[in-house]
């Protein structure tokens, strides 16, 4: 029997699926993630901001 859409996320998030591992299950890309959040991207651009030196 298929689980229910909630029963799959609950599984997921129990199994501890690794976050990049998940994305790439589900081909998301970087672009897609920072397209959908990108309320907390706004939110945390100074994170960002003061890191420069930490990018190649």
């Amino acid at each position: 029997m298929a689980l229910t859409l909630s029963e799959l996320k609950e599984r997921i998030v129990q199994e501890a699926i690794d976050p990049c591992t998940l994305c790439e299950i589900l081909d998301i890309t970087t672009e897609d993630l920072l397209h959908e959040f990108e309320d907390k991207l706004i939110d945390k651009r100074e994170e960002f901001d003061d890191n420069d030196d930490d990018f190649y």
